[in-house]
């Protein structure tokens, strides 16, 4: 054992997961493969760690309050997994979505990168998102009028990248120390909110104004450049709209209920809230939720009878997992918005609130657990965010 210390020593396998680590915020959005493997060396990587060096998971005691929340949030899905009679199938996909990933939270905080580090995993999804941008630019200029990211999937799933991110970016465009950062980070922001427009999906509009104006309260000494940047971004979208009847479609049609889109999501929420009331304490069960609606909930005006989902995190959980799951959806990540927001005061600490502040919101009207990509930028945020949260506090002592 202690010649393989030797090889493998605390430093080196810091190093190794830094780099892999880089190699996963780089090609995030991009690029499927790497992100993929990376991840899933990342985890090897910190169970080697662990197993040489024990003593490194009394480290993991500081974030013991985000861990418990997630494995509560685990423990729950597993359960009504079992519940709905579908465990290995249900259990298959959660272990996609969910367990490699989940746990780069505590390989990060166990291989205790530096700020500058840190900054550049930042940076690094920076630039993986703004890659995104110009592919959505491209397709905007093709005339498709619902771009996604390279990776495929469909709006919503792209949209979530942009939930997660585009306030971490922005925050970062206010907060980072470095001044060259900060002007850096501004660029992006701006090719954010016009990539985030060409979507076309009104939640994430609004999602982000509502996120962007509450952080320029919690940032207020940065209010006059935070304005002029919004003042251009204004400008910018009137531009793309100017003449463009789709894009006027939908900003006119931003809280119109009557919209069909939007009065199909009703009725889908009211199908799920029927299955909740028939079904209170644990719901249907998990992989219960499709057939269920196709067969039985479905109300009569609904037109889209294949629809997988209810298209909100929320009511989603009301009728697959019932009052237990709702309460442990909302405990869990309500729980990890208070333990940021009594950090707001440093960097990462004010990233991770309005990160997970926008994940919260938009899920209201999207079921972004469908989508594996936002779901695995959720995790580094968290992740990121949590060691640089107690790096920021480690200094001020």
């Amino acid at each position: 054992m202690e010649r393989i210390r030797k090889i493998l020593t605390v430093e080196r396998l810091r190093d190794w997961i830094y780099a892999l680590a880089l190699i996963f915020t780089v090609c995030s959005c991009v690029w499927e493969l790497p992100v993929r493997h990376s991840a899933r060396a990342i985890i090897i990587f910190m169970t080697i760690g662990i197993i040489l060096y024990p003593n490194c998971l009394a480290e993991l005691k500081k974030i013991r309050g985000i861990l418990t929340a997630l494995l509560a949030f685990v423990l729950m899905l597993t359960f009504e997994a079992w519940y709905g009679g579908h465990f290995k199938e249900t259990v298959s996909d959660y272990s996609f979505w969910f367990n490699y990933n989940m746990l780069l939270i505590p390989a990060f905080f166990l291989a205790k990168p530096s700020r500058k580090r840190l900054e550049n995993l930042l940076t690094g999804s920076a630039l993986s998102l703004l890659i995104v941008d110009f592919y959505i630019f491209w397709q905007f200029f093709n005339e498709s009028t619902r771009p996604v990211m390279p990776m495929g999937g469909n709006p919503m799933m792209t949209a979530t990248l942009y939930v997660l991110l585009v306030p971490a970016i922005f925050i970062a465009a206010l907060k980072s120390e470095n001044e060259n950062l900060r002007r850096l980070y501004a660029i992006f922001t701006f090719f954010n909110i016009a990539a985030a427009f060409l979507t076309g999906t009104r939640a994430l509009w609004v999602t982000l104004g509502i996120v962007m104006f509450a952080t320029l309260f919690f940032c207020s000494e940065n209010l006059k450049k935070a304005l002029l940047g919004a003042s251009l971004i204004l400008i910018l979208i009137f531009s793309i709209s100017y003449n463009n009847e789709y894009f006027q479609s939908r900003l006119a049609s931003v809280g119109n209920l009557r919209e069909h889109s939007q009065a199909q999501r009703l009725l889908m929420w009211q199908s799920a809230f029927n299955m909740f009331s028939d079904h209170p304490i644990f719901g249907v069960g998990t992989g219960n939720y499709t057939p269920l609606y196709q067969q039985k909930y479905i109300l009569p005006q609904a037109d889209e009878p294949f629809q997988m989902h209810a298209h909100s995190n929320y009511f989603q959980m009301l009728g697959e997992c019932g009052l237990f799951g709702f309460v442990t959806y909302c405990a869990s990540f309500g729980y990890i918005i208070y333990w940021s927001y009594l950090r707001r005061r440093n960097f990462f600490g004010m990233v991770l609130l309005s990160s997970t502040a926008s994940f919260m919101i938009y899920s209201t009207t999207d079921y972004t657990f469908y989508g594996y990509v936002g779901m695995r930028i959720l995790w580094f945020l968290i992740a990121l965010c949590a060691v640089g949260s107690f790096l920021c506090e480690s200094e001020k002592l």
